[in-house]
């Protein structure tokens, strides 16, 4: 049986953000951590909800529910508790106050938080990373780096909570160039200075 889609790095579940920890770990630019994200970020949403769905709950009663407490937890419960719901449960607890515009783009920014923090936490103090505030404040240009993105994708989802978290289509002249983004990492995967 397949593990449920998960914020926690140690899982299999979560195999999909490894990329995202793997390229910080290595100290790549802001911006290729910051597109690894964008391309992951919807792409758990899609295996959240499609886990939700599979029990019989859609990403559109959360949200619908936003506001009933006891309904949220009922919803969790037949989710069988998938940390996504969890998530989505305690930021409407922190948000009451949000329309659904921010509600969900808190939601997705406590997402790629709990990633960060646990990144932060397993690579602080390695040759790359020797300390926490130099990891903290790398990964905060990256959150700063894909927040229109996280907007972008929380507007969808409150216009309609029915459709399918895609990633932002790259423009033609917006590709990169390997070559280009290997010119400033040294030949032990370090980001020369």
């Amino acid at each position: 049986m397949a593990e449920n889609e998960s914020l926690d790095l140690g899982n299999p579940g979560a195999q999909r953000w490894k990329q995202v920890h793997d390229a910080v770990r290595k100290g790549q630019p802001v911006e290729n951590v910051a597109n690894k994200v964008e391309r992951t970020l919807p792409a758990a949403l899609r295996k959240a909800f499609k886990e939700f769905a599979e029990k019989g709950v859609s990403f559109k009663e959360f949200l619908a529910n936003r506001d009933d407490p006891g309904a949220l937890l009922r919803l969790v419960r037949k989710c069988q508790g998938h940390e996504y719901a969890h998530l989505f449960v305690e930021t409407t607890a922190a948000e009451p106050a949000s329309d659904d515009r921010r509600l969900v783009a808190a939601y997705l920014d406590g997402i790629i938080e709990r990633v960060t923090d646990q990144i932060a936490q397993t690579v602080a103090g390695t040759r790359q990373w020797p300390s926490f505030p130099d990891i903290r404040h790398y990964l905060g240009q990256v959150k700063q780096q894909v927040q229109p993105d996280v907007q972008r994708i929380a507007d969808k989802l409150a216009d309609d909570p029915t459709s399918k978290p895609t990633a932002r289509r790259s423009k033609k002249g917006e590709r990169t160039d390997p070559t280009k983004e290997m010119m400033d990492m040294s030949l032990l995967g370090m980001t020369k200075k």
